[in-house]
């Protein structure tokens, strides 16, 4: 009970870490994010794609790349209790 109740906290403290990055100071972090989304998309777009075709395929990929990142935190943390 208390190994999940540890396990719980500092996933807790993960995910505010992230929202306190993703938020930052008056949303200059998401900014940030489409960004990078951008520039992911640049990276994988098809010749002819305009730029909403551009910046929808980087967030796709970004949202993808978080849940898979999450996905390993959680597993890593459950296993191994990290």
């Amino acid at each position: 009970s208390s190994f999940n109740s540890g396990v719980i906290k500092r996933i807790n403290m993960r995910l505010k870490e992230l929202i306190n990055f993703i938020v930052m100071d008056e949303g200059s972090g998401l900014i940030a994010l489409l960004a990078i989304a951008l520039i992911v998309g640049l990276i994988i777009r098809n010749k002819g794609d305009n730029t909403m075709d551009t910046l929808s395929k980087g967030c796709g990929c970004l949202v993808i790349g978080f849940f898979i990142l999450l996905i390993l935190t959680l597993t890593i943390t459950l296993k191994w209790g990290v």
